[in-house]
């Protein structure tokens, strides 16, 4: 609906808030479940279904059937992607992991190599960023305030949105018993914790260049407000709504 309203001008800004929708939900969502005191396990048994429907569904059939209208989107190239993107990194990671267990120990994998796995790919994908960004033809992107407008408003009313339904769902599954409250919160998570990482992959490895800049635009936008949106709401109401609930639970 934000689309339509302000990005008809804007295809492939329109493409990148197509994106931001149907990518999976961001592993941080579990660690903003633990942080307000909800259910974990329900976090990591709905992140991993999150990706796999995102995977095998969501860029791959939802993403072309919506983005085409805007900019060719080449399906074959989009499935060929995911596999590298999603699948191989997983595979190496795995035998990694194995290997450096075998050869160090459990101990030493959890201390040192886990704790900067995720500042490692943070790093990479802000360097692949600034590099994209930074040519000179794309630079025009961040010179012209019109642009930037056009991307942040819809993307704010995408969070606002998300935020909207998945409290208000939240909210009525609690107050019919279908889940408890630590359990409800959880959906808030894993709909607003959008895995912008891989958004970022999929959009460089499936534009051209002049194109990825464009779509890569309102993701690095996307990432600047869910990161202190997902904050202030987790420390402001998340941690409040479990503490209410279980209170009044009988």
């Amino acid at each position: 609906m934000a689309g339509y309203l302000f990005l008809k001008d804007q295809p492939l800004f329109f493409t990148g808030l197509i994106l931001i929708s149907v990518i999976p939900t961001s592993a941080m969502s579990v660690a903003w479940t633990s942080f307000s005191n909800a259910s974990v396990a329900t976090a990591v048994y709905l992140t991993p279904l999150n990706i796999l429907f995102a995977a095998f569904i969501g860029l791959p059939f939802i993403f072309p059937f919506l983005a085409d209208q805007f900019v060719e989107i080449n399906t074959v190239m989009i499935v060929k992607n995911i596999v590298v993107v999603f699948f191989v990194p997983l595979v190496i990671g795995a035998i990694a992991r194995k290997v450096i267990i075998r050869l160090k120990g459990e101990a030493f994998f959890a201390s040192s190599v886990k704790p900067g796995t995720s500042t490692l790919t943070a790093a990479g994908i802000l360097v692949l960023t600034f590099l994209v960004m930074s040519q000179q033809r794309n630079t025009m992107l961040l010179e012209n305030p019109g642009a930037l407008i056009a991307a942040v408003i819809p993307v704010l009313l995408y969070y606002a949105l998300m935020y909207g339904v998945s409290v208000f769902w939240m909210k009525q599954l609690v107050k019919t018993n279908a889940v408890g409250s630590e359990k409800g919160l959880v959906l808030v998570y894993t709909s607003v914790a959008r895995h912008i990482n891989i958004a970022i992959a999929i959009a460089l490895s499936s534009f051209p260049v002049e194109q990825a800049a464009a779509v890569m635009f309102v993701l690095i936008v996307a990432y600047l407000i869910q990161v202190p949106g997902i904050t202030f709401f987790a420390q402001k109401y998340g941690k409040d709504f479990i503490a209410e609930n279980t209170v009044a639970a009988p």
